[in-house]
């Protein structure tokens, strides 16, 4: 969730160097930052609420420096608990990721000789730092106690200013150390090392890193020599701009026609994805969000299509899972950045259990691709909008592909796709459409509830819309099973009650046509999308956006019309959609 990025080496600028790897890692979300650095052998620290603009920080220059973007967990959203985190003698500044859960003994501890200056559970760790420092612990073994001390998931990157060396020390909060002849170089993400670092590695869990400007050196836990970590090239991944777009959101949308091409191209992959499928005797999706949604549109597809009994399960609660999981399990973990925590645990737990864990993953060097057995990649680039969008339609475009795979009937699944790969560019290209969705949007945007429904892979299609609704445009948005909605929730429908109906192209028009026609009855504005058997004229739905003519690829469609109307609902409220409050693209605390 947090980002993380430091430097030691030859003397660079500090905006330059640090600010610009802090706004490549924007992405994550955050809601303050701050940068520690040693000038002229003092420790020099800014930290500041909102974003980190471009000059915010000194035309100053350092041979060593770390900063952070922080989402707020423990205490309020000041400068304060903004990290870094220093030590009262000025010696250490260290920024953490992860939840300290044993912090408040901590502080309890620590308070009795040191005065709190935030709220954090990140600030005991400097404190930690300088009393080891104190008693005569070397500062490499002073780390390593510390960070032993902390109870949970956590990565630690210390600056020492007495050296100008950094160490760092993760368990479960992923860090990647790096090097180029300018020095040496400590992120949570690759990214942040575009243009700085050549080569890189993770940094194994538990495991002592000591950045120097000659390099990295590694220390395990009963390691009495340190080593050098062998290492890949960085893998570049550049930041796009917003090439005429107003939001990084719609661009993304947009390039949506392109990534489905990719997926269509990559035939290799999905017959290995359909393959191991075809093997396994039980088959779980799991993943957090927008990539669960995306699983129950895999269990969805594999049944109906080609009669393969899967199940879906949310990476947070892949636990109850467990005693089902044998060797003739196949997991399959989908996720955008491969770095969500509980996704990580569902891997870890799948190992543990003996089953095979295979991954639908966009970044190739994150933590779940290099810890499964198969990837398989979903080719969508950086995603830089905090909503899912152009590597959603991706899972779902590898998903549906592999299930024509097992169905045996590849061409004709294929070229469902490419009618829907097109009928996305129409979407963007129409402007009658547009002017349509734009008029929705309105009506979305002025109501406090809006209820999607739908049944079969419709009812998945109608969650993860409601899904868009809520993260984009903060307007409460309820999925339904079209079948659940007479048990209860039909009673919050009133007179005005925007209802989006999603046909699903399950032979079920009639059935959903009926369901409308009980929410128009009740003064519910229905609006029917995708082939719902009814138009304007009919008592069943008020408005009609038709997007059928995609056969099985149908979905495709209705999640870019989501997208649309979740994006424009956004605007008519004033919500910046590449950005939402409290959420991050990549959520790595449990």
């Amino acid at each position: 969730m947090c980002g993380v990025f430091g430097f030691t080496g030859v003397e660079r600028d500090i905006e330059t160097t640090v600010g610009t790897a802090l706004r490549a890692l924007e992405y994550r979300g955050y809601d303050s930052w701050g940068v520690s650095w040693v000038e002229d052998g003092r420790l020099t620290t800014r930290k500041r609420t909102g974003r980190l603009a471009v000059g915010a920080l000194p035309a100053a220059k350092a041979e060593a420096a770390i900063g952070h973007t922080r989402w707020a967990t423990h205490g309020g959203v000041t400068d304060e608990n903004a990290h870094p985190h220093c030590a009262s003698s000025g010696r250490f500044s260290v920024v953490h990721n992860g939840i300290i859960e044993n912090a408040d003994a901590l502080r309890g501890e620590l308070s009795r000789t040191h005065r709190f200056l935030s709220e954090t559970d990140s600030e005991v760790v400097p404190f930690l730092l300088e009393d080891a420092a104190r008693a005569g612990v070397p500062v490499e073994d002073a780390v390593v106690q510390t960070f032993m001390r902390l109870d949970g998931h956590n990565a630690i990157v210390v600056l020492d200013t007495g050296t100008n060396r950094i160490y760092a020390m993760s368990s479960g909060s992923p860090l990647l150390v790096a090097e180029s002849d300018l020095g040496a170089f400590i992120a949570s993400d690759a990214i942040a090392f575009h243009r700085q670092a050549t080569a890189m590695t993770p940094l194994p869990e538990r495991t002592l890193a000591r950045l120097a400007p000659d390099g990295v050196a590694l220390k395990a836990d009963d390691a009495v020599e340190w080593v050098r970590p062998a290492m890949i090239p960085v893998v570049h991944r550049e930041l796009e701009d917003l090439a005429g777009f107003a939001h990084h959101t719609l661009r993304e949308i947009a390039q949506q026609p392109g990534v489905i091409s990719l997926l269509l191209e990559d035939g290799a992959e999905t017959a290995a994805l359909a393959s191991a499928i075809r093997d396994a005797q039980q088959v779980v999706f799991t993943g957090c969000g927008s990539a669960f949604f995306a699983a129950r549109f895999g269990v969805s597809w594999l049944s109906a299509m080609a009669g393969k009994a899967a199940f879906a399960i949310p990476s947070s609660e892949f636990a109850e899972c467990m005693p089902m999981l044998g060797p003739e399990t196949l997991v399959i973990a989908l996720t955008q950045s491969g770095e969500t925590a509980d996704v990580i645990d569902a891997v870890a737990l799948t190992q543990a259990s003996g089953a095979q864990v295979h991954a639908i993953v966009n970044v190739p060097y994150s933590t779940v691709a290099r810890t499964v057995e198969r990837t398989y990649p979903l080719h969508a680039g950086v995603e830089q909008s905090v909503l899912a969008t152009k590597s959603f339609v991706a899972k779902l475009a590898r998903l549906l592909l592999v299930a024509g795979d097992l169905a045996g009937r590849r061409e004709r699944v294929e070229d469902d796709v490419r009618k829907a790969a097109s009928a996305i560019s129409h979407l963007l290209d129409d402007p009658g459409m547009q002017e349509r969705i734009e008029g929705l949007a309105a009506r979305l945007a002025a109501r406090e509830h809006v209820f999607l429904i739908g049944r079969g892979v419709g009812y998945a299609v109608a969650q993860e819309a409601a899904l868009k609704l809520k993260e984009g445009s903060y307007v409460h948005a309820e999925a339904l099973a079209a079948g659940e909605l007479k048990h209860g929730t039909i009673a919050l429908i009133e007179d005005g009650t925007p209802c989006l109906i999603f046909g699903s192209g399950t032979g079920s028009a009639a059935q959903l046509a009926s369901t409308a026609q009980e929410l128009r009855a009740r003064g519910g504005y229905t609006i029917g999308i995708g082939d719902m058997q009814c138009n304007s004229d009919s008592p069943s739905c008020r408005e009609t956006l038709d997007v059928s003519g995609c056969g099985d690829a149908e979905p495709l469609v209705q999640i870019a019309l989501a997208q649309l109307i979740a994006y424009r609902t956004a605007l008519a409220r004033g919500v910046n959609p590449d950005r939402p409050r409290n959420l991050a693209k990549s959520v790595t605390v449990r």
